[in-house]
């Protein structure tokens, strides 16, 4: 994820109330105002000392720890003085609002240094005030540990400075008390963005030739997209992202190939349902069919491929393969042919399609196929590396074409009629 959701300024001030009856808090009190925060601090201590339940003097001397940098204790002394005084619970939380306010204020300053470093990338400086913002995101969860607002920037955070184990961490722990849509949309971005950025990072590495920097990287695409899917499984763009990096999985994996190939076709079956016309969808998986071993599942993916769209070479060559691993070797045959030719074969005039049959004799069924049809709507002539030569046939809106070698007919296929008009 690219951008950070922007840290939101608190304001809010000290909420001081009159101190009566304990002469170490009036005194505390007094230091206070004067900003001798240390003498303040040992004043509310003896106030707290000398009367163990006086939740004023607590409230007052977690503003003094607060004032020191003592977040820790002066969270705890917060949480104390509303249990022995909870009539002051308003300005109790107030008081410790303060704190956080002021801590994530702070952050939100070094997030802004941060990303001007990050604009004139300065990585160094950028990532020390990341993560400066980060240990006072911290500090600020101490008086409220169930924030979602610096839970959501820290994570965010984390993965900025690449930390993201502790970024996945920060973010479960929204979703342990955070589950407004606001939050799960939220979460759902991050993921499914982290996710796209772990995937191209995969893929950069897998180009750069070092596969176990990708896998891991593949390991960390797939944890995040899981993530996101939880959170809305009507994505199916993260669905089908899922399926892929399941898939580039499975071919480093051997051990959980099985596994990960299943997940992968389960991904792009679920986007099938949504989209059944996406062709790269159904061409996927007729490829990681027939890896899985099963081969009818892929045949009748890649006929569903030709009928969408009979022009394309690409569809009919991948169906030949997938019958030769059938063993249908007359199938095949005619696939890859159709294939190649419409891929490099060359185009000739339809208009010369009876003299092209009549070349070859009055009984050739090159010759019965016009007298029966008339002109095909394309002719493709291809010459294989043996240099046998053939013309293949096409009439797109009978949903027909027929492959010739010297005037016979060697292969008929069929498909979905185009439409004139249609694939221009």
């Amino acid at each position: 994820m690219r951008s950070m959701h922007r840290l939101v300024a608190f304001a809010c001030g000290l909420v001081l109330i009159a101190a009566c009856g304990n002469p170490h808090l009036a005194g505390g009190k007094l230091h206070f105002d004067q900003q001798r925060f240390e003498q303040a601090e040992e004043n509310f201590q003896m106030a707290v000392d000398s009367q163990p339940e006086n939740g004023e003097a607590y409230m007052f001397l977690a503003m003094a720890k607060g004032e020191l940098g003592k977040h820790t204790e002066a969270a705890a002394n917060f949480k104390t003085a509303l249990e022995f005084a909870p009539r002051l619970e308003q300005n109790i939380t107030d008081n410790r609002d303060h704190y956080f306010g002021e801590l994530f204020n702070s952050a939100l300053a070094f997030n802004e240094k941060a990303e001007e470093f990050a604009e004139s990338e300065d990585e160094a400086n950028a990532k020390e005030n990341y993560m400066s913002a980060i240990d006072e995101l911290q500090k600020a969860m101490i008086y409220k540990p169930e924030s979602p607002e610096a839970h959501r920037n820290m994570g965010v955070t984390y993965f900025k400075v690449g930390e993201v184990e502790k970024a996945m961490a920060t973010f479960e722990k929204l979703e342990s008390f955070s589950s407004d849509e606001d939050t799960k949309a939220l979460l759902h971005t991050v993921y499914s963005g982290q996710g796209n950025d772990a995937f191209q990072k995969a893929l950069n590495a897998r180009e750069e030739e070092n596969p176990d920097e990708s896998v891991k990287h593949l390991d960390t695409a797939l944890t995040l997209y899981t993530k996101a899917m939880a959170l809305n499984p009507e994505d199916i763009d993260t669905a089908q992202n899922r399926a892929a990096v399941a898939w580039e999985l499975a071919d480093a994996d051997e051990s959980r190939k099985a596994e990960l190939l299943a997940e992968a076709r389960k991904g792009y079956e679920s986007v099938l349902e949504v989209e059944p016309d996406n062709t790269e969808v159904i061409y996927n998986l007729s490829l990681l069919t027939q890896a899985a071993g099963d081969l009818e599942a892929a045949l009748d993916y890649s006929s569903k491929l030709v009928d969408s769209d009979p022009k394309n070479g690409r569809y009919h060559i991948n169906r030949g393969r997938i019958h030769g691993s059938l063993e249908d070797n007359k199938a095949m045959f005619g696939d890859l042919l159709i294939g190649q030719a419409l891929d490099s074969g060359q185009e000739l005039d339809p208009a010369q399609a009876r003299t092209f049959a009549e070349a070859h004799g009055p009984r050739s069924q090159q010759l019965d196929r016009y007298r029966e049809f008339g002109d095909p709507d394309e002719i493709r002539k291809f010459v294989d590396t043996g240099g046998s030569a053939y013309e293949v046939w096409f009439y797109w809106e009978r949903g027909k074409s027929y492959a010739f070698q010297g005037g016979k007919e060697i292969h008929v296929t069929s498909f979905a009629p185009v439409p004139a008009g249609s694939g221009e």
